[in-house]
């Protein structure tokens, strides 16, 4: 008797990969690369390749995408019918694939009733390739820049119209990979010494590669891949020598890192993370990029009698709150985000930020130093956030801020203030 095998990912193309991803895509805290993987397996590095940027054509102009679709249905499809709409529409307007592959691979994805209907509206996709693509330039801003409306109209306000549209435009962009080097591996110079580097110039000690980056270099812990905003806060914090310091939301590790290297290795510090996934890929950066002096331990600070008694003994001379956050500065890495943004979660997220911030405060010693930092561009969770602790704690200051506008500082979105505690108290 031959035995039935569970039809999986295995046996999938390319478009049905991306089309399985679209359909899980419904919760904000998933990331599309991740449910891709989960969805490609088995499939060759071109296929997946294939995927991944029909996927991007897709996520990238989601709302404009729908705007047509709207036009092109007499009634709205329902959801499977609509993944299966935009993953066709993403390929005729922003592919060169072959009209008869499009509509054939298209309508293939679709369930028997409702063929004929993805088939209609795929090939009127195709005849009227170009009106769409009119229509999609002459459509309101947000729906071209792929924003949630509210949020478009929180930066038009903030910002003014020319520096938002510069802002959007941004966000649209695909993120180009940079790294830095990680000092503490012993083959550090053998990169550096790589004739294909090329530094950023505004950040001379992040890189670029003007040829593929080898895949040993992240793989063995030679370099570590971010963005060069990340750096901000570990500057602002200035780790010395000798000194106590806490990376109260730590992973996946990368602020660590430039903890430790700007410490030059010589400081005590104690990573934390309270989610176990998060923790172990805290712990395999930690050891992968062979950071001296670094502790890691799960710690949740919602919890904050618990976990700042455990932390105390003496104090730290320094902390890091690296707070979670709507990431409305990383939109162009962090796709997902101008699909589920509300404005609504910031109150939420405000509220959570300024909990962990006074739970690590208290593990700060007199004289000590915090630094308080985002990925988000709204005041509601950066300078607001510190405006409310520093009223709950008057033995706290506030010495400096700062902050980054991705269009004009060409990388991600980061805010960052520096506190001080009162040395007397």
């Amino acid at each position: 008797m031959k035995k039935r095998t569970k039809k999986t990912a295995l046996n999938a193309g390319p478009r049905t990969a991306a089309f399985r991803t679209l359909r899980d895509w419904d919760k904000p805290e998933q990331r599309l690369q991740t449910l891709l993987r989960g969805n490609s397996v088995g499939l060759a590095d071109r296929d997946a390749a294939f995927a991944a940027h029909l996927l991007q054509s897709v996520a990238r102009n989601l709302r404009g995408i729908d705007h047509l679709i709207g036009g092109l249905c007499a009634r709205p499809p329902d959801r499977i019918a609509r993944e299966i709409l935009r993953l066709g529409l993403a390929q005729v307007l922003f592919t060169r694939e072959p009209a008869h592959a499009i509509a054939n691979e298209t309508v293939a994805l679709a369930p028997d009733s409702m063929r004929a209907f993805v088939n209609a509206v795929i090939r009127r996709s195709i005849r009227e390739r170009q009106d769409l693509r009119d229509r999609l330039a002459h459509a309101e801003p947000y729906i071209r820049f792929n924003l949630p409306a509210g949020l478009w109209q929180r930066w038009r306000d903030r910002f003014g119209d020319e520096k938002a549209k510069a802002l959007a435009e941004f966000c649209q962009l695909p993120p180009e990979t940079t790294f830095s080097i990680n000092s503490f591996h012993p083959k550090a110079e053998e990169v550096a010494r790589n004739s294909g580097l090329r530094a950023i110039a505004k950040y001379p000690h992040f890189f670029t590669m003007e040829s593929a980056i080898p895949p040993y270099w992240f793989e063995e812990g030679l370099v570590y891949a971010q963005d060069p905003a990340t750096a901000m806060a570990c500057r602002l914090l200035n780790p010395r020598p000798g000194e106590r310091i806490l990376d109260a939301c730590a992973a996946p590790g990368g602020k660590t890192r430039l903890l430790a290297e700007l410490s030059g290795g010589q400081a005590e510090i104690v990573a934390n993370d309270p989610a176990p996934k998060r923790l172990l890929r805290l712990k395999t950066n930690i050891r992968n990029l062979q950071l001296p002096g670094v502790t890691v331990r799960a710690v949740d600070w919602l919890a904050p009698v618990l976990n700042a008694e455990s932390l105390r003994r003496g104090g730290f001379d320094a902390a890091i709150v690296d707070a979670p956050c709507s990431n409305t500065g990383v939109i162009r890495r962090r796709i997902e985000v101008a699909r589920f943004f509300r404005e609504s979660s910031l109150a939420d997220h405000a509220r959570t930020q300024l909990a962990i911030l006074r739970s690590v405060a208290r593990t700060v010693r007199p004289g000590g130093r915090l630094v308080y930092s985002t990925c988000s561009l709204e005041p509601e969770e950066n300078e607001f956030v510190v405006r409310d602790f520093l009223a709950q704690q008057p033995d706290w200051t506030l010495q400096t801020s700062e902050s980054t506008f991705p269009p004009q500082d060409q990388c991600d979105g980061h805010s960052a203030a520096l506190l001080i505690r009162d040395p007397g108290k």
